[in-house]
């Protein structure tokens, strides 16, 4: 089947976090989104958008968020994602994680039905942890015993699911979640 690989990359991370991923084109913005978040090691509590500015164009799954200029989350991605050489994911309105996606490679015979990250760089902040600025004060007490709050913030980032990227297991998650319901000949 033909799919698409995607380096995703979430905007304004020291040190950075991206994952490459690959998914079969026949998937909505829906499906891309549980992608992206099983990738990224997000938890899906909050709403998203993916952002086309080069087209004009949003698909949310906020519906009170946005006029009728927003398209529903159940449109395909492969009439779109071709037409720009990247978009922006954004997932959670408060802490506003963005990222950028980059289509990097079509692939004409993916022998599986289901995405699959490829590589990775980096772990995921905590969910709820107040967006990339409070992430980086986030690892500074993650990362120093010394600090003051190293203790209150390793016990909070546990209960978060903070923690080394697992690629196998991530993986291993998308083939029993994600995975086509009915694959084309």
């Amino acid at each position: 089947m033909k799919a698409y690989e995607f380096k995703i990359t979430l905007i304004g991370a020291k040190p950075p976090i991206w994952r490459k991923v690959v998914v079969p084109v026949d998937i909505t913005f829906k499906r891309f989104h549980d992608t992206i978040q099983m990738a990224m090691g997000w938890q899906d509590y909050h709403l998203y958008e993916f952002e086309f500015k080069d087209l004009d164009l949003r698909f949310s799954n906020d519906e009170e968020r946005y006029d009728e200029d927003a398209r529903k989350v159940s449109a395909k991605i492969d009439k779109y994602i071709t037409q720009v050489k990247s978009f922006v994911y954004t997932y959670d309105f408060a802490d506003y994680w963005q990222h950028k996606v980059e289509l990097t490679k079509s692939l004409e015979d993916y022998a599986v039905g289901y995405p699959q990250v490829l590589s990775f760089k980096g772990n995921c902040p905590p969910e709820d942890c107040g967006g990339i600025c409070d992430y980086e004060d986030f690892l500074l007490a993650w990362n120093d015993p010394e600090n003051e709050e190293h203790e209150s913030i390793r016990e909070w980032g546990t209960e978060q699911e903070y923690g080394d990227y697992d690629l196998e297991q991530v993986n291993g998650w998308m083939k029993e979640f994600l995975k086509l319901k009915k694959l084309k000949a």
